[in-house]
């Protein structure tokens, strides 16, 4: 879990830098919640999910933004 983890960082950098988007992470026990922005309260762009679902997230922002 700790290597998915740092996936996701890593991940979630990659695609803030190459989308020029501000996506962010908040773990809790259920697993991960992406949200965007500095907003209060935050944007949320996902529910509650399992890390490798958040990693499949980011990968298809990524995909999607080369694709246009």
């Amino acid at each position: 879990m700790i290597a998915n983890m740092d996936n996701l960082r890593d991940l979630q950098a990659r695609v803030n830098l190459e989308t020029g988007s501000h996506i962010r992470s908040e773990y809790n026990l259920g697993g991960v919640r992406l949200y965007e922005g500095d907003d209060i309260p935050p944007r949320y762009l996902t529910e509650t999910m399992p890390i490798d679902n958040a990693l499949a997230y980011l990968e298809g922002c990524l995909y999607n933004h080369y694709l246009n």
